[in-house]
């Protein structure tokens, strides 16, 4: 009985030892890594000498990872694009090379579905039956004219999943390329998440951000979320935004469980077994 009472005082001991010294540091490292992002993400901030520097190239950064969304999942759906930069208005286009191109995007799905019955025997069922779902969504999604509203929206969409991606290689410390990033990600990916949140926040709040929006590139209702609101009867530009504000989140929130429930299953570091 008293070797039992001393081997859980000793396990106590040793989790409190854990928890002070591995778990705390690493908490605090984040949330001052974190609360960068989000200090970099404020307006004030983003027009503000010196700190404006870091916002705005991290803010053309976000922009990048925009357009390339934009051009990925155009390809997807069959219309090849090319990601530039606008430096006249600000920002950036993806600009088409031609229009839907049926045979491409044919050639895209069976392209991904042989993929992954290549793979069959070596993917892990938790990641084969989503990528396959996946699959099957955007075919559905294909068949209908809502591809051109998934194409303008994973512009935004990409900088959340990316946003929220970054955060979970700092968080788990994992697919780094080296140690010394680790907390750089967090900085990078909150940046991303909160500067999104800060954009819809302002659209639905302030009348002159809504105009520069909808009159950017120096049109009327050029922006992603005013087309697609645009493009259906019933939708709104705010709806739209208040959706993607919920997306923005949704990412910050899911994609670091996702990749934490994956590194339980696969890494022995976080599933309990000894390497």
């Amino acid at each position: 009985m008293n070797n039992m009472v001393l081997l859980i005082y000793n396990k106590r001991l040793i989790f409190c030892h854990y928890l002070s010294m591995s778990s705390l540091r690493p908490f605090f490292y984040g949330l001052f890594a974190a609360s960068i992002g989000v200090v970099l993400a404020l307006p004030s901030v983003m027009t503000s000498w010196p700190w404006g520097i870091f916002s705005q190239g991290l803010a053309y950064m976000s922009i990048f990872f925009h357009e390339i969304g934009h051009t990925v999942f155009s390809w997807i759906f069959g219309m090849p694009a090319i990601p530039i930069f606008d430096f006249k208005h600000g920002g950036g286009y993806s600009v088409p090379v031609t229009s839907r191109v049926w045979a491409g995007q044919i050639a895209i799905w069976v392209a991904f579905a042989y993929w992954l019955y290549s793979l069959r025997e070596r993917l892990h069922p938790i990641a084969l039956y989503p990528l396959a779902g996946l699959l099957l969504v955007m075919v559905g999604v294909g068949l209908t004219p809502y591809f051109e509203d998934v194409i303008l929206f994973m512009g935004h969409g990409t900088e959340a999943i990316i946003g929220g991606f970054l955060i979970a290689r700092g968080i788990h410390g994992v697919l780094l390329t080296r140690p010394s990033e680790r907390w750089l990600n967090v900085t990078v990916g909150t940046f991303f998440i909160f500067e999104q949140l800060v954009m819809c926040l302002m659209l639905l709040t302030d009348a002159q951000t809504r105009y520069d929006y909808e009159t950017q590139k120096g049109g009327h209702g050029m922006g992603d979320l005013t087309r697609i609101a645009g493009s259906h009867i019933g939708w709104t530009q705010d709806g739209m935004v208040a959706f993607l504000a919920v997306f923005t989140v949704v990412m910050a929130i899911l994609i670091p469980i996702i990749i934490y429930i994956l590194l339980r299953i696969f890494s022995p570091r976080y599933s309990g077994k000894q390497i």
